[in-house]
């Protein structure tokens, strides 16, 4: 077989391969072959510029400047893209929230910067137990007065469906609460809240 016809069957594959699957896979290929996509990116050309990290999907957040809102985050990826409900979003491999909502081309993640949000963290090599509060400030709390825990020490997730061992940020201002029973603090994140600008989607881990 001649050179030329080789080069027509990978051209052919290649083709299949690119508009054949609508899955993260193909859509990831794609990403990597077209390269950084240049000029506004829009709905109709979103998927180009999703690129793979972390066996996920990196996509970019909607602006709401002026406002600095970061208890809800709205993603420029949905269900077309593979985005179920419950999915996990990073950034920079830190956990930063859960897919809340879905649409066609877009979906809300629900941060650990909103009120409503809760989860079971541990903290440090001691795996000590606590509960994650959700807010601006976001607090940890319900820490065991008896747990070998201080400043600095790293808080990683422990609720079903996020990967276990997913770092939050680490413990600081460490103190007592108002019952003397448990200790309180505050949760450090090693990333600006109010700016960002991409988080990685992963799916929910299988229980």
């Amino acid at each position: 077989m001649r050179r030329e016809h080789y080069f027509l069957i990978a051209l052919i594959l290649v083709v299949i391969v690119l508009f054949g699957f609508g899955s993260r896979a193909g859509l990831a290929l794609q990403a990597a072959l077209r390269g950084p996509m240049l000029g506004q990116v829009g709905t109709a050309n979103v998927a180009a510029s999703l690129s793979t990290a972390r066996n996920g999907l990196t996509v970019p957040v909607y602006s709401r400047y002026p406002l600095n809102l970061k208890d809800q985050l709205s993603i420029a990826a949905g269900a077309a893209d593979g985005i179920r409900a419950g999915d996990i979003a990073l950034i920079d491999g830190y956990f930063v929230g859960i897919v809340e909502k879905t649409f066609e081309n877009s979906a809300v993640v629900q941060t650990i910067f909103d009120k409503r949000f809760q989860a079971p963290v541990r903290i440090g090599a001691a795996g000590a137990d606590a509960l994650l509060k959700g807010g601006t400030d976001p607090e940890i709390a319900l820490i065991p007065g008896s747990a070998m825990v201080s400043e600095g020490d790293q808080i990683y997730s422990a609720v079903e469906g996020v990967p276990y061992g997913t770092p939050l940020g680490s413990l600081r201002n460490l103190r007592d609460s108002d019952d003397k029973v448990f200790r309180a603090a505050r949760l450090a994140v090693p990333y600006n809240s109010g700016s960002l600008k991409e988080l990685t989607i992963i799916p929910a881990t299988k229980q």
